[in-house]
């Protein structure tokens, strides 16, 4: 759960009340099921809960479709579930199924009982840096969001906190799950906590951890892998910060690469998709067994 390669140092937490705390995620199923856990596992912690950007296609179809309900368009409402049905269903190698598979009952369970749910913002707004302002949390918490303004991250009288899906500081920034795959570096599958700054994934470390794996798991298993151990991660960092005056931390040498989303060509997926159809991802685990 600590990194074993990189020197480890105290960070004494900021004086201050630690009860208050507020989220920046994405939209989809995996960013839900973190705010949801959170506030399972730490009940009245959090205040407030952003998403950044616009809800996913699915979300977007399914509010369409409610619509239509209230409107009692029986018409409309049978041509949209005639589209549905015809429409080809998502397969194994399909991210949106991987990601309902993993993350969908839980999301649905965690729901029902909690008290805060998501609301959109521009987090690079001077209306969201005031709104932040007059909150004043001692915790922020980011997952699938953009990278944060300075200002943002020194309005937070506690600790920032980043979840990356990748092994921080060999594979920093977008799709590193898939870059790790690509390179057959199958222990950099992972996820890393780490502060956040203004780089990409390139704050102190406070926990990272491999993605547990398995021989038929697709590309996008492997990614919804890293993103659940994540979270539980997160939370065992965060049991850890409301009770202790300091914590390890772990700073990141200036190592590794860093991805952007131009990385993401068409040939790496499809070699990642290639390599696993012939049970490359099976010999690296059993490799590691072996070792």
């Amino acid at each position: 759960m600590l990194p074993h390669d990189i020197p480890q140092r105290q960070l004494n937490l900021p004086p201050g009340d630690r009860s208050t705390a507020v989220i920046i995620t994405g939209p989809s199923l995996r960013h839900l099921q973190f705010g949801y856990k959170l506030q399972a596992e730490f009940p009245g912690l959090l205040k407030r809960w952003w998403i950044s950007g616009a809800p996913p296609k699915a979300h977007r179809r399914l509010a369409q479709g409610l619509e239509i309900v209230k409107r009692r368009d029986l018409r409309s409402l049978v041509k949209k579930v005639l589209k549905l049905a015809t429409k080809p269903r998502p397969g194994r190698g399909d991210r949106h199924a991987s990601e309902v598979r993993m993350f969908g009952k839980d999301v649905e369970r965690l729901k029902s009982t909690a008290e805060i749910h998501p609301g959109e913002a521009d987090v690079s707004s001077d209306d969201f840096y005031e709104t932040l302002r007059k909150i004043d949390p001692y915790f922020l918490f980011s997952l699938g969001g953009p990278l944060l303004k300075s200002r943002i991250i020194k309005a937070v009288r506690g600790l920032a906190i980043n979840q990356h899906s990748g092994w921080s500081p060999e594979y920093k920034g977008a799709s590193t799950s898939m870059h790790a795959l690509f390179h057959r570096e199958v222990t950099f599958v992972g996820n890393t906590v780490h502060l956040l700054d203004t780089g990409a994934d390139s704050g102190a470390i406070l926990r990272r951890s491999t993605a547990t794996l398995h021989p038929d798991d697709n590309e996008h298993d492997c990614f919804m892998a890293a993103i659940a151990l994540g979270t539980d991660l997160f939370l065992e960092f965060l049991a850890e910060a409301l009770e202790c005056d300091s914590v390890p931390i772990f700073d990141q040498p200036h190592r590794g690469r860093t991805f952007l989303k131009l990385h993401n060509q068409d040939y790496v997926s499809a070699n990642v998709r290639r390599d696993l159809e012939h049970g490359w991802l099976t010999d690296a685990l059993q490799d590691l067994r072996d070792w």
